[in-house]
């Protein structure tokens, strides 16, 4: 949002300035033109931002472990986030926001529709901090990888059980150290079929050892997504369905908490489907 209406107002200047300081301000009737100049200048720079963060790639090394997320790391891969969606024609729609632990760290799980789940989660959020635990190969890509390295993304490689207990002990400690929140979506690999596949209960392990909040969330219509480039808009519905506070977590086992939200977005999803079908 910062950067959107930064690189609107940089393209409202630059129009004004093009307007006024060339023929056509001699002519009223160009006036309209500014209707074109703004988004178009906005475009501009927010390439440029774009750009200067591809430059920067080169300086920052994949081999060298991050322990405290870069805050302009973090603030730029959100506000890239939020200005592709917008080109996009992405609406995300957060319900219950307000169910949220109030100056918590927490663990925040939900369903898994697509790879977008957790770029919508940081587009909404920005300001709470929630780092994802995404697939290693996140890291392979040349700018988002270097800038999502540097704010902190925790990579799982889920053939690799050393390095997934690696994953899952620096996410404790973001969390314990008060570094960020984390976002996993415990079943592992995304559903083709709309139907939720087993919780794991090792990602619930950031919540016990922590001692801090478990955030349950559902997540819907991502997988259109990627269908629906510059096709009009895609809703994205991102609802937090309930919180397990810290006393509850203690007093439960991680199958316990795997099985209590997986039941709990299931029955989200359903009511969401069955709501869905009656407005068709």
């Amino acid at each position: 949002m910062v950067l959107f209406l930064l690189c609107t107002t940089l393209g409202l200047i630059s129009s004004l300035v093009t307007y006024f300081l060339t023929p056509l301000s001699q002519n009223p009737y160009y006036l309209f033109l500014l209707l074109v100049f703004i988004p178009a200048y906005g475009t501009a720079a927010f390439l440029l931002f774009a750009g200067i963060l591809a430059l920067c790639c080169p300086f920052i090394r994949l081999d060298k472990e991050v322990k405290h997320p870069h805050w302009f790391a973090y603030w730029a891969i959100c506000q890239v986030i939020w200005m592709v969606f917008f080109y996009l024609g992405v609406n995300v729609h957060v319900n219950g926001k307000e169910k949220l632990p109030n100056g918590k760290r927490f663990l925040l799980v939900s369903n898994h529709r697509s790879n977008f789940d957790f770029l919508c989660v940081m587009a909404k959020l920005p300001s709470m901090k929630v780092i994802p635990i995404a697939k290693k190969e996140t890291e392979d890509y040349f700018v988002a990888g270097k800038w999502s390295h540097l704010a902190g993304f925790i990579p799982l490689d889920r053939n690799d059980a050393y390095k997934g207990l690696k994953a899952i002990i620096k996410a404790i400690n973001y969390v314990k150290g008060g570094e960020a929140s984390i976002y996993v979506a415990p079943e592992g690999t995304r559903s083709k079929n709309g139907k939720m596949g087993e919780f794991h209960a090792g990602s619930f392990k950031i919540a016990e050892k922590s001692k801090r909040p478990i955030v349950i969330a559902c997540i819907a219509n991502t997988e259109k997504i990627r269908t629906r480039y510059f096709r009009g808009i895609t809703n994205v519905y991102f609802d937090i369905v309930d919180v397990i506070d810290s006393d509850k977590v203690a007093a439960m086992n991680t199958i316990e908490m795997a099985e209590y939200s997986k039941t709990k977005i299931q029955e989200h999803l359903d009511r969401y489907h069955k709501e869905e079908t009656t407005n068709a």
